[in-house]
C-alpha cells in the first residue's frame, strides 16, 4: 500500500470521520433526518433520529486518500495504482448514493429510480475498467521481457475483460444495495466485511489494502 502502514491509515480514517461526522451532524440539523418511510419493517421507523446520508463522509476519505496516495505513488508500473483507482470508483458511486440519500429526504422514500442510477453505475464501472486495462498494459509488457507467468486479467481479451468485469463490479453495487434495503443500515454488514479484508490485507502490500483500510476505519 504504497508503504503505508494499514493501521495508519484505519486510524487516521477513523479519527477524520468522527470530525466529520459531528460537523454533518451540526449543520445539517433536521435537514437530513428521513421522516418518510413508506415500506419495511415498522421498527426501521425508529431509525428517523439518524440523519441520512453520510455516506458523504466515506467519499470524502475515499478521494483524499486516493490524493495522498497519488501523490506518493512511484513513475512506471506500480500496483497501489488500482488501490488509488478502487478508492476514487468507490467515492463516484458514493456520491450517487449521497444523492439517492438526499432525495428520500426531499421527495420520498424511493429516492433514485433504477433507470437513473444503473447508467452512471456502468459509467462508471467502464472508467474503472479501462483504468485496470492501462495498467495490465504496461503489467504485460514488462512480464513478457521478464518471462514470468501472467495473471487472468493481464492478458484477457477485451471482449472479455470488460463483460466480466462489468458484471462483477454491478453485482457487488447491487449486492450491497439488496443488504442495505433488508436492514436498514449497511454500517453492520460493512464492517464484517471490511475486517475481514483488512486483516487479510494487514501487511500492506497489496494494493487493495489502502480503500478496506479507509472502509475499516470508518
Amino acid at each position: 500500500m504504497l508503504g503505508l502502514n494499514p493501521w495508519v491509515v484505519a486510524g487516521a480514517s477513523g479519527m477524520v470521520s468522527a470530525v466529520l461526522f459531528l460537523i454533518y451532524r451540526t449543520y445539517t440539523g433536521q435537514g437530513m433526518l428521513q421522516t418518510r418511510r413508506e415500506n419495511g419493517p415498522r421498527h426501521h421507523l425508529e431509525k428517523g433520529n439518524v440523519p441520512t446520508g453520510t455516506g458523504i463522509i466515506i467519499v470524502i476519505l475515499l478521494v483524499l486518500a486516493g490524493i495522498f496516495a497519488w501523490t506518493s505513488t512511484d513513475y512506471g508500473v506500480n500496483s497501489g495504482r488500482i488501490g488509488i483507482y478502487v478508492c476514487w470508483a468507490a467515492a463516484m458511486v458514493g456520491m450517487l448514493g449521497f444523492v439517492d440519500d438526499r432525495r428520500k429526504v426531499t421527495v420520498g422514500s424511493e429516492g433514485l429510480r433504477a433507470r437513473y442510477k444503473l447508467p452512471v453505475m456502468v459509467v462508471v464501472g467502464l472508467f474503472l475498467l479501462y483504468l485496470l486495462s492501462t495498467y495490465f498494459a504496461e503489467v504485460r509488457i514488462v512480464v513478457e521481457l521478464s518471462g514470468d507467468p501472467m495473471p487472468w486479467p493481464v492478458y484477457a481479451p477485451w471482449w472479455l475483460f470488460y463483460p466480466v468485469g462489468l458484471f462483477i463490479w454491478l453485482g457487488a453495487l447491487n449486492g450491497a444495495n439488496f443488504t442495505d434495503g433488508l436492514d436498514g443500515l449497511l454500517s453492520c454488514t460493512t464492517l464484517v466485511v471490511l475486517a475481514g479484508v483488512f486483516y487479510a490485507l494487514l501487511d500492506g502490500n497489496e494494493p487493495l489494502a489502502l480503500p478496506a483500510a479507509v472502509g475499516f476505519g470508518f
